[in-house]
């Protein structure tokens, strides 16, 4: 009954959101509080990034909200960077959003800074799910997040939450962990540590990077993106025998999860085959996410995807948000995204993570209720 219930809610959510699609309406909001961070991670770029402009003040993101509110917007994810950094804005922001109506918002954090004062602030500002980048256990994290000393204040931060929250079922706590070359002999320990420590949920995602060919061959009018994934000159992407070993133990870890209290999700790699993995290259047919995902970035601007960072369709310091959206800059982007005309777009996990359509997500459901994955690939 479970099963055929959660379909249920499913079917109903992406028939408004196939609607919704052709409407190019808003839905969901992914704030980028900052671009600063407190890891450097291998994966990723971000951290690298130079401060171009002021960042958003707590009134300019009250503003934005007062554009956004009464918009049926269901979900708004805090993002960065570390948007810890920006505990100013976070907090207080989170429960001016709540008061506006909006239902739900979450955090991504590597959790370094979550001290007993920053986890008391997450509970009582009323964040819903807090979402913790974990990469592996002991050593394996810090060499991923190029930090010494980052799995041990992870650990701690989330031992704070739990105890700020208490019996309370608010915040959820998942802990991300993003498999690639860097941590594939040790990733499946933080599962044990999920239970161990007493979270929610533990889910595995696969790595992304676009290689520097997909990133020029993605221009628009002579704009050339800049994303945060970008292939370096050693890809951190699967070998083909990575891959299947990969298959294998996301086997194993769901039999052992169905002893555990923690609750296991690996339907982002269970829809992968290894070409998929092995190749980085992904089976995403249309972009959602420039056409329902409001995307702001510390400075204001709104982005169409956030790997389009240098594609500006406004900025909301400066203009209403009903003068960016769908404006010719935007209708631009979703054009060239339609036709197929972003080779970027083959190479995107978030089509994946975020942006499955209709039948993908069909099938991520089926897969993480029945526990079954392409593993004959």
């Amino acid at each position: 009954m479970k099963l055929i219930s959660n379909t249920y809610t499913y079917l109903n959510r992406f028939v408004a959101r196939e609607v919704n699609y052709h409407r190019i309406k808003p839905t969901n909001m992914l704030l980028y509080l900052t671009n600063r961070c407190t890891s450097q991670c291998r994966s990723c770029t971000m951290w690298e990034r130079k401060v171009t402009a002021r960042e958003m003040t707590l009134a300019e993101w009250k503003r934005f909200i007062d554009m956004m509110a009464g918009r049926n917007i269901i979900n708004v994810e805090m993002f960065g960077g570390d948007a810890l950094m920006r505990k100013d804005v976070l907090f207080p922001i989170t429960e001016y959003i709540k008061k506006k109506g909006i239902p739900q918002v979450d955090l991504t954090t590597n959790c370094n800074l979550m001290d007993e004062e920053t986890a008391d602030a997450v509970v009582d500002s009323g964040i819903d799910i807090v979402y913790v980048s974990l990469d592996g256990v002991g050593e394996l994290h810090d060499n991923v997040r190029g930090v010494a000393g980052s799995f041990e204040r992870t650990r701690k931060g989330i031992e704070n939450l739990l105890k700020a929250r208490m019996n309370n079922k608010k915040p959820a706590i998942t802990l991300n962990c993003t498999i690639s070359s860097l941590n594939i002999r040790g990733f499946d320990r933080v599962l044990a540590f999920g239970e161990e420590i007493g979270v929610d949920k533990v889910s595995f995602e696969y790595v992304g990077q676009f290689p520097m060919s997909s990133v020029a061959g993605s221009s628009i009018h002579g704009i050339t993106p800049e994303p945060y994934y970008v292939s370096q000159d050693n890809p951190i992407y699967l070998s083909y025998e990575q891959a299947k070993y990969l298959k294998f133990k996301i086997r194993m870890m769901r039999d052992t999860a169905r002893n555990m209290s923690v609750r296991f999700n690996a339907s982002n790699i269970d829809c992968l085959t290894v070409e998929n993995m092995a190749r980085g290259v992904f089976p995403n047919r249309k972009c959602y996410i420039c056409r329902y995902l409001v995307i702001v970035d510390p400075y204001g601007n709104i982005l169409p995807c956030p790997f389009f960072n240098t594609y500006v369709l406004g900025n909301v310091r400066n203009n209403h948000f009903d003068d960016i959206w769908q404006n010719e800059r935007h209708k631009m982007f979703v054009r060239y995204s339609g036709e197929n005309r972003l080779d970027m777009c083959r190479y995107c996990i978030l089509g994946v993570e975020r942006n499955p359509t209709f039948w993908q997500a069909v099938k991520k459901q089926y897969l993480e209720y029945t526990g079954k994955g392409y593993d004959e690939q």
